[in-house]
């Protein structure tokens, strides 16, 4: 039975894709860039402002959908990060009750595969993807982080779109913390501690 599905479902999409090529381009590369406003969940943190820049490979396989492969290169993080829930207390005075906190720069390597959804000339786009940590910060444990993307887009040309995209990480970044208080260090778990990114760019195809 699962054959028989699999086997119509590919026979339809053969379908789509061989009726639509015949009329349009069926694969138009492309860039993307943008800005990147990231934080960290769970954890008192700042937006972090900085960009985003890839490459897009989108197949077009009917009029109203394509399904994208992407690689980025994106700077991620957060500003003023508590990673203490307010308890924090300076190592060098453990009476102290000024919370510390830190600036948390990340960078990786994205490999998304974006399913797009074209109306006429808006799309809502929906994708995995999987990050691998070009360069981390004394907070973070985890290289390889695993994401979901969401978002929407408008053509404004028929080369160029703008874009909006929600990408969360679903992956821990940090195994475990510590702070110091009445001369003692404590650690703290560090689950639910991800990677949480609003970016906002636009793209242009070949």
């Amino acid at each position: 039975m699962i054959k028989k599905i699999l086997f119509v479902t590919c026979l339809a999409l053969g379908i789509a894709f061989s009726s639509y090529a015949q009329k349009k381009r069926w694969f138009t590369p492309g860039i993307r860039g943008g800005v990147n406003l990231s934080t960290l969940t769970s954890i008192e943190s700042d937006y972090k402002t900085d960009f985003y820049i890839g490459v897009q490979l989108p197949v077009h396989l009917a009029k109203f959908y394509s399904i994208q492969p992407e690689l980025n290169y994106t700077r991620q993080g957060a500003r003023n990060a508590n990673f203490y829930g307010g308890k924090t207390l300076w190592p060098s005075d453990p009476f102290s009750s000024t919370p510390e906190t830190n600036s948390v720069d990340l960078s990786y390597i994205d490999a998304n595969v974006i399913n797009k959804f074209r109306f006429n000339k808006f799309n809502a786009h929906i994708g995995p993807g999987v990050a691998f940590l070009l360069k981390g910060s004394d907070y973070t444990d985890i290289d390889v982080d695993l994401t979901i993307n969401l978002g929407v887009g408008y053509k404004i040309t028929k080369y160029v779109e703008i874009e909006a995209r929600w990408r969360t990480g679903l992956l821990s970044i940090v195994d475990e913390y510590g702070y110091w208080s009445q001369n003692k260090h404590h650690i703290i778990e560090g689950e639910g501690v991800r990677n949480s990114t609003f970016q906002i760019g636009a793209t242009f195809t070949f």
